[in-house]
């Protein structure tokens, strides 16, 4: 039992539940058990229906058979006649398709022996029925009497005995059939019976259980609840000496002992008050006295005040020039400030520019030198040209030679060759003073470009320098702003010291104020003084209603 109360209500609500999901459960095992056994004898009856069925087509098409040879001895119609042996062999092949499958189906080995039975004499109906057919086929046909009754004997004689035999079997194998259909009829009725019982049973079982269980967790969760309210309704009244005796660790044990630690905590709370009730009163009495000592010092106070207060007047005015003449220099330093900024811009631009120039004497140089190489390709190519003109001479000496051998007939030819000799030498005077022109060409390239390269380092040593002297204005100008900046921050706290030196004054004089309020507060905190003592009085009074005693 302790261990039960000690279970959290969640837990006694999950255990009722389950109660409950087990008799659901047991009541539907036993449902489904009885469907199950229900399903089964449905399949039971339906086979044996089925049995019943096949076994009475086969019954009915047999008798169908007789009569159709019946028919066929009475009746002397040949299209009739046709009919009826049509329809003899269509129901013999019927009974086989019923007497196969009732073979196929049936599991009792009594109606499978009987149906053997039935077979062996179905046949020998049939052999023998056929034959009479076609007997009385044949007599017809020929318009013979004596075959005709040569037929209906036969039929009488050997074929209407065969019948006899096949029929009470299929007749004795559908009583049969019916008999176990109802047998399982009458065994599901009582099973039906006692199933319904069991169940009524269970279901009241369980839910005399469940009501049984029910009311005892519900007890178990509302009989310490009610207790809790009770200790509760006590407590309101005033007694803070009752304690709560649920020792469950349960959800209302967890209650019952917060419960507890509330009253304990309520209770030296209220002690406390108690306490310093009587302290108050006897603070109220010391204040009182306090209180006008207190308005003595005030007025002592206010005397003082006076005095500082000339004083910090005074200072004002003081810290008042200091920040005038601290304006005066920041103003001037911003002056200053803007011309070097100016000169900074200024040599930053010259910087620039001289770059671009050394920039132009580069590519000046490079083009120069290009154009030295190319005079000297034409050197070259001055070179060739006196080669060329050298052997235009030699050729012309041959030819004149060759002129002279050849006498009259060759003088045209010595003239040409002496114009061509006139103009070899010709160029090879103008190549060399094309050469000798190149060559100061040459010279005066390798001048300029020796004297490019100095202009370049000279122009990045004026690009040096004059980065120099903008880093040296940069830092100058760096000097100068620290130095608004200070100046200005001394005029800022002259400025803020004059302000606080008037709040000052003007402090004082509040203080004077409040000096003086403070000694009219003095006399007005003595009686206040006498009201809280009474005010404890009335609250020992309070608290004489609560029972704090344990």
């Amino acid at each position: 039992m302790k261990k039960w109360s000690d279970l959290k209500v969640r837990t006694k609500l999950m255990v009722m539940v389950g109660i409950f999901c087990l008799a659901l459960a047991v009541v539907a095992s036993m449902g489904l058990k009885g469907m199950h056994s229900g399903n089964l004898s449905l399949d039971v009856s339906n086979q044996n229906l089925q049995q019943v069925a096949c076994l009475g087509s086969m019954k009915s098409d047999f008798l169908a058979m007789r009569l159709d040879l019946v028919y066929m001895m009475a009746l002397s119609d040949s299209i009739k006649l046709k009919e009826k042996w049509d329809d003899f062999s269509s129901k013999a092949e019927a009974v086989r398709t019923a007497l196969q499958k009732f073979e196929t189906d049936s599991k009792d080995r009594h109606s499978k022996d009987s149906i053997v039975l039935f077979k062996e004499g179905f046949e020998k109906y049939v052999i023998n029925g056929t034959k009479l057919g076609k007997m009385l086929l044949e007599a017809h046909a020929a318009n013979d009497e004596t075959m005709l009754a040569n037929a209906v004997t036969y039929g009488v004689e050997q074929v209407g005995p065969l019948y006899t035999k096949p029929a009470e079997i299929v007749a004795k194998l559908v009583a049969d059939d019916i008999r176990v259909s109802q047998d399982v009829f009458n065994a599901d009725k009582a099973s039906y019976k006692r199933f319904f019982i069991a169940t009524v049973i269970v279901v009241f079982l369980a839910l005399a259980t469940a009501i049984a269980l029910g009311g005892f967790i519900a007890g178990s969760v509302v009989k310490p609840l009610v207790k809790v309210f009770e200790n509760l309704k006590e407590m309101a009244a005033g007694d803070l000496s009752v304690r709560c005796n649920i020792t469950s660790r349960d959800e209302m044990g967890m209650l019952s002992e917060e419960l507890n630690i509330m009253a304990d905590k309520l209770h030296g709370t209220i002690s406390r008050v108690a306490h310093n009730g009587h302290e108050v009163a006897a603070a109220a009495n010391q204040l009182q006295s306090t209180a006008e000592q207190m308005a003595t010092g005030a007025e002592q106070a206010a005397a003082q005040t006076q005095t500082i207060a000339t004083a910090s007047e005074e200072m004002s005015a003081t810290s008042s020039d200091i920040a005038f003449n601290c304006h005066k220099v920041a103003s001037n330093a911003d002056l200053v400030t803007e011309a070097a900024v100016t000169s900074s811009q200024i040599v930053c631009e010259t910087i620039s520019v001289m770059g671009q120039i050394a920039e132009c004497v580069k590519q000046s140089a490079t083009m120069v030198e290009t154009l030295g190489n190319r005079s000297e390709e034409i050197g070259e190519i001055v070179g060739t040209i006196e080669d060329i003109a050298d052997q235009t001479n030699l050729l012309a000496l041959n030819a004149a030679i060759e002129a002279a051998r050849a006498g009259d007939q060759g003088r045209g030819f010595a003239v040409v060759a002496d114009e061509v000799r006139a103009l070899a030498e010709r160029t090879t005077k103008a190549t060399k003073q094309i050469a000798a022109t190149i060559k100061n060409i040459q010279a005066e390239t390798r001048n300029a470009v020796i004297a490019m390269g100095e202009g370049v380092r000279e122009v990045e040593k004026g690009s040096t320098d004059a980065a120099k002297s903008g880093e040296a204005l940069q830092s100058i100008l760096q000097q100068i702003n620290d130095l608004s900046m200070q100046v200005n921050q001394i005029a800022t706290a002259a400025e803020e010291q004059t302000t606080t030196t008037g709040e000052i004054s003007s402090n004082i004089q509040q203080i004077t104020a409040v000096v003086q309020m403070t000694a009219n507060g003095s006399q007005e905190s003595a009686a206040a003084a006498t009201q809280l003592a009474r005010l404890s009085e009335e609250m020992r009074t309070l608290m004489a209603h609560f029972k704090i005693a344990v």
